[in-house]
């Protein structure tokens, strides 16, 4: 028998039809995709005029979904209580409105979250491509905003330019993590938290080392010894990478 949880956050209480038709129904046809690979993120426009953005994860395996009912919390319900925990420490992500959970007998086959779309903000891919002089005020606010999370103790395991979005506000860059089912809080390993370097920007380098020496004045510490930790952990994070390509290749069955 197919079943729902839902969780709505209280101030988005208006919007319970809405959230239980996508329990019942899926994402509405009027929704439209904006990214999908593994799982897949909806844009939706409610009837009040407020953007939504849904992300529908995918049914998992048979064995995920015994963990994710048994074990671990459900990568939806990870987002909605991640995102609010940011919030209560003072960064900022996309406002988290619910999640819905849908099982069929013990088994975890869908889970969705949703949350409020941020208006007019960019994200960070490709940056190392961008006019400098214009990316130079940006990279030091994300700079900034990096000390800070690391000072929280608060590591995106993500952490990546695709989820970092970013706007100007009247001169002044605020930023917004998403894609965040995946965190740690409490964490002060400097060696842990340096891997948030590792992705940052895999096409450049050079990019990758500017930002941790903006990340090291920021901090007050190093600059070239954090640049070189940043570039340590960019190589291990691309010799990990190639490695997993050629087991995929070695294992791909052949036609």
């Amino acid at each position: 028998m197919m079943k729902a949880k839902i969780i709505i956050s209280p101030q988005y209480s208006h919007l319970t039809p809405l959230i239980d038709a996508i329990a019942a129904d899926g994402v509405p046809v009027g929704a439209t995709e904006t990214y999908h690979a593994r799982n897949t993120v909806y844009s939706l426009d409610t009837d009040t005029g407020m953007r939504l953005s849904v992300k529908d994860f995918h049914t998992p395996s048979i064995i995920n979904s015994l963990v994710y009912t048994h074990l671990r919390r459900s990568k939806a319900r990870r987002s909605y209580e991640n995102a609010r925990r940011l919030i209560s420490m003072g960064f900022d992500t996309p406002d988290p409105v619910a999640y819905i959970e849908i099982h069929n007998g013990p088994l975890l086959t869908r889970s969705y979250y949703i949350c409020r779309q941020i208006d007019e903000a960019e994200d960070l891919r490709l940056w190392h491509l961008r006019d400098a002089a214009s990316m130079s005020p940006i990279l030091d606010g994300l700079a900034q905003y990096m000390v800070r999370l690391h000072r929280a103790g608060v590591y995106h395991k993500d952490f990546s330019p695709g989820n970092i979005l970013y706007r100007n506000e009247n001169g002044v860059y605020r930023f917004y993590l998403i894609d965040i089912n995946r965190m740690s809080f409490g964490v002060h390993s400097r060696k842990r938290l340096m891997d948030n370097f590792s992705r940052i920007d895999i096409e450049s380098a050079e990019a990758t080392a500017d930002l941790a020496r903006r990340y090291a004045l920021a901090a007050g510490i190093n600059p070239e010894a954090t640049a070189a930790q940043a570039l340590a952990r960019l190589q291990g994070y691309l010799r990990g990478k190639r490695r997993h390509h050629m087991l995929k290749r070695l294992f791909k069955p052949s036609k």
